[in-house]
């Protein structure tokens, strides 16, 4: 199975015949390389990877190579190996430069790269400048497109398994959280549990993957560890990190400014019955949130054998049960920001979260996953977790019922999420405007 990032590769079309210099930037795992050297497969161009280099490391190793594309004497400085760049493009158009996060910080790097990309006497190229999101090339005075590679959604594992049911369709996305290498671990057409076997060896992406990006952004990633396993196992709060992890309450303040900027961690505001508002912590990947609470604790039953029982036993229905539907939650209200009616006030399009609203009237009872009003309009949201059955005419009947028992129907708002298709009767309500129908292939976001 492959994934193609097909939303990035329409905007990468334009930009290709308009950019000198662009920028390509990611989370760790996205697919950046491999997309870039897909897109350039059959066209002439430099790679070079700065991945794990020093300033010194790298300009030897890059000097080296441009020695051996060139034929010419080894340069000594930055503005030698950019003169030989300029010089290798008199038959070479594009240069990508990977994982630039190492030199990020190089003020005589950014200095002489910056002075090439400005020389109005240079070569025209088109220069690929490849980094992870969380570390952006502020030395550089960049007058370029910047064009975003996210971790895959769940519409695009959709895309690239449409045999899959939107319940494996969604375990696939919360096991992985979008990582390329890890959604590519599931083999086409064998059971999710199968896959998840296979990927519990001790070299899998699926173990390793977390460690590495860890080890990336911190040079004692073992202290940050703990206080992720805290978050992944509910203390969400500093003082009950405190509690957990034994660190005094500024260090694990410090730690989680430092979790942020790695993009791992978030402050969410949550807003109390008493109405006090409350910051809490939580990890924002569905893979680091599993890895961190059943990989971590459990890496000597991974040495010594047992962990694939463990995992297929015992993890893996609790993710099914609280995660996958978390997940899914989730992917439908971050679609939702996108696709409310503008005709709604905008009041009302900002206060479109996950809260859950019960009507009840004698013998009958129906739950929205929101439901608010403003002025004239009143808007709806029910997501349907049943992947068992098609949505149809009797859930619809139910919703008209509870719906013009808060609004009137026809002034109302109505957004509908399901895991499988919907049937013909509510495809043919739709077309009246005040249903919106979303699907597992409409979540991109």
């Amino acid at each position: 199975m492959k994934i193609c990032h097909t939303t990035t590769s329409r905007q990468m079309n334009p930009v290709l015949q308009k950019s000198k210099v662009l920028e390509l930037v990611g989370p760790r795992g996205s697919g950046k390389t491999t997309f870039l050297l897909d897109c350039f497969s059959e066209k002439p161009h430099f790679y070079f990877s700065f991945a794990g280099l020093d300033e010194r490391m790298a300009r030897h190793l890059l000097g080296d190579s441009l020695t051996r594309e060139l034929d010419c004497a080894m340069p000594e400085t930055w503005d030698d190996i950019f003169s030989a760049l300029n010089q290798l493009a008199m038959t070479t158009k594009i240069f990508i430069f990977d994982h630039l996060d190492s030199l990020a910080s190089s003020r005589t790097f950014c200095s002489a790269l910056q002075g090439y990309i400005d020389d109005p006497n240079r070569r025209r190229i088109l220069l690929m400048l490849v980094h992870t999101d969380t570390v952006p090339l502020n030395l550089l005075s960049l007058r370029n497109r910047r064009i975003e590679l996210p971790y895959c959604t769940i519409a695009d594992i959709k895309k690239a398994c449409p045999r899959r049911t939107g319940q494996e369709i969604l375990e696939m996305y919360t096991l992985s959280g979008g990582v390329l290498k890890i959604v590519n671990s599931f083999a086409e057409g064998e059971p999710i549990a199968e896959s998840v076997r296979r990927m519990l060896t001790e070299d899998s992406p699926f173990l390793t993957f977390a460690e590495k990006v860890l080890s990336a952004h911190f040079r004692r990633p073992e202290s940050y560890a703990m206080l992720l396993h805290a978050i992944a196992t509910g203390h969400d709060s500093v003082s009950e990190l405190g509690k957990f992890s034994g660190y005094p309450y500024n260090k694990c303040d410090k730690y989680l400014k430092a979790l942020m900027a790695a993009g791992l961690v978030e402050a969410v505001k949550q807003r109390a019955e008493s109405g006090a508002e409350k910051t809490s912590y939580q990890i924002r990947n569905s893979y680091f949130r599993i890895w961190f609470r059943y990989v971590y604790p459990n890496r000597t039953m991974i040495a010594t054998g047992g962990f694939d029982d463990y995992f297929l036993s015992v993890a893996l229905p609790e993710i099914r049960r609280a995660d996958v539907e978390l997940e899914y939650t989730g992917a439908c209200f971050r679609a939702l920001k996108h696709r409310v009616d503008e005709q709604v006030p905008a009041s009302l399009r900002s206060a479109v979260t996950y809260n859950l609203f019960t009507v009840k009237r004698a013998n009958f009872s129906d739950t929205f996953d929101f439901a608010g009003k403003a002025k004239n309009t009143a808007v709806f949201v029910k997501i349907f977790h049943d992947d068992s059955s098609a949505v149809g005419r009797a859930q619809l009947d139910a919703l008209e019922r509870a719906v013009n028992l808060v609004h009137p129907y026809v002034d109302s708002k109505i957004y509908l999420f399901s895991k499988r298709r919907f049937s013909d009767a509510l495809i043919k309500e739709a077309t009246f405007g005040v249903v919106k129908l979303f699907t597992i292939d409409r979540l991109r976001f």
